[in-house]
C-alpha cells in the first residue's frame, strides 16, 4: 500500500518539478543583444596635412543591465579591385544596456591626409585619397556587421592671405561701381 501511495505521489510531483525547473530555465534566459544601427559620419574632405573627426553611431537592444564587449575596427577600401586596408587598430569598449533595453554610443576616431595623397588612420597604413572608409563591427554571438561607406578626400585649403587678397579685391570693385552709378547731388 505504502509502495503503491509512494507511486502515485512520485507520478504526481514527477511532472510538476519538470515543469518548474523548465519554467525557471526559460524565465532566467537573456534576450540576445542585438545592434540595430552602426552609421559612420563626418565631413567627407579631410584639409591637406591635416585631420578630420569622424562618428561612429552604435544604436541596439538587449536585457536591461546586461554589459558585453563592442570591438570596432575601422577600414578603408584601396585599388580597382578594392582590398580591405585597417586603418585603425580594433578597439574593445565596455556598453550595459540600460533600463529600457536599449543601448547606444557614439564613437570619435580620427583620420590623416598626409601630402594630400593619402588617408590614414592610426597603423599608418595609407588608402589613396578618394577612396571609402567603414568601421566593422563585432559583438560577441553575433555575426560581424559593417556600417555605411563614406568616400573621404584630402583637400587643399586656401591660405589666408588670398582669401584677404579676395575680399579686399572685391570690396574695391564694390566701391568703384557705386562711384560710377552715384548720380551728381543737384541733378534730378
Amino acid at each position: 500500500m505504502k509502495t503503491k501511495q509512494l507511486f502515485l505521489l512520485r507520478s504526481c510531483l514527477l511532472p510538476l518539478i519538470v515543469s518548474c525547473t523548465v519554467a525557471a530555465s526559460h524565465g532566467v534566459r537573456a534576450d540576445p543583444i542585438t545592434l540595430n544601427r552602426v552609421i559612420v559620419g563626418g565631413d567627407p574632405e579631410i584639409p591637406c596635412d591635416g585631420s578630420s573627426t569622424y562618428r561612429l553611431l552604435l544604436r541596439g537592444g538587449g536585457s536591461a543591465g546586461t554589459t558585453f564587449k563592442l570591438t570596432y575596427t575601422v577600414f578603408g577600401l584601396s585599388g580597382h579591385e578594392p582590398s580591405e586596408v585597417q586603418l585603425n587598430p580594433p578597439n574593445t569598449i565596455d556598453i550595459t544596456i540600460g533600463e529600457d533595453g536599449q543601448w547606444s554610443r557614439d564613437v570619435i576616431f580620427t583620420l590623416h591626409c598626409v601630402g594630400c595623397i593619402h588617408v590614414e588612420g592610426f597603423s599608418s597604413l595609407p588608402i589613396t585619397t578618394g577612396e571609402a572608409i567603414f568601421v566593422r563591427v563585432s559583438l560577441t554571438g553575433n555575426p560581424v556587421q559593417d556600417s555605411n561607406q563614406l568616400v573621404v578626400s584630402c583637400t587643399h585649403t586656401p591660405e589666408p592671405i588670398t582669401i584677404i587678397l579676395l575680399g579686399t579685391g572685391l570690396a574695391m570693385i564694390r566701391i568703384n561701381t557705386r562711384k560710377r552709378f552715384k548720380r551728381p547731388k543737384g541733378r534730378h
